[in-house]
């Protein structure tokens, strides 16, 4: 009748290594999902920034207010900028946003203009953050901003 306790210390032992790999599983997650927060903050601090910076200095050289913003978490990056319309008599606005959210399995990007949304994309495919340049963000900013122009001067 000794058969029952070897059969329990296999039944514990086979729960121990359950839980200690579900444990193991939950902190692989937990260093994946920060690994990416990390990335998602690199990509907008990096990539965005020196790309913002730089429509920044070529807006202020034509002397059209611009104005940059990016969210302490660092999960959101905005460039707003104001243009005077014909002859003075009105201002328009145009802002363009980058927002990045990261969990365990990966990081997204999405892009939000008064035109919508939309993803960072090259040669209609959508681009990850690891794929994105400065040269990137500024191409999809300056087509938003035509966009925006375009339409609004048909109205």
């Amino acid at each position: 009748m000794e058969d029952w306790k070897e059969e329990l210390d296999e039944l514990l032992q086979q729960e121990q290594q359950q839980r200690e790999s579900r444990e193991r599983g939950v902190q692989q997650r937990k260093n994946a999902t920060e690994q990416n927060r990390k990335k998602a903050i690199d990509f907008v601090n990096d990539v965005c920034l020196r790309a913002f910076r730089e429509l920044e200095k070529g807006f202020q050289e034509r002397t059209i207010p611009v104005e940059l913003h990016v969210e302490p978490t660092g999960s959101s990056i905005s460039i707003q900028v104001g243009r005077q319309g014909e002859e003075g008599t009105e201002i328009r606005q145009f802002q363009y946003v980058v927002n990045v959210s990261s969990n365990a399995s990966g990081i997204e990007q999405e892009v939000v203009t008064s035109g919508g949304k939309h993803r960072i994309q090259k040669a209609a495919r959508t681009l990850s953050v690891d794929e994105i340049t400065k040269d990137d963000v500024i191409r999809d900013f300056m087509q938003a901003y035509k966009r925006t122009f375009s339409f609004q001067q048909k109205l």
